[in-house]
């Protein structure tokens, strides 16, 4: 994980869930913050992914949105 990014927000996700939720909930992440590096960084695994952010009220409001 990146030093500057320090706020993480994690997403679990199921077999059933995971095309359509996760489609849009990248589609969205990117066109709000852009492709990861900059303002946030990704962490993927088989049962969830990581959203790491450098500013808290963006993972407060990526949270509010997506969990």
């Amino acid at each position: 994980m990146g030093v500057d990014f320090k706020y993480p927000v994690r997403l679990y996700w199921t077999p059933t869930q995971a095309d359509p939720y996760f489609n849009k909930v990248t589609f969205w992440v990117i066109d709000k913050y852009g492709i990861p590096g900059k303002e946030y960084i990704t962490q993927v695994d088989p049962d969830f992914m990581d959203f790491i952010f450098k500013k808290e009220e963006d993972a407060v409001y990526f949270s509010l949105l997506w969990l």
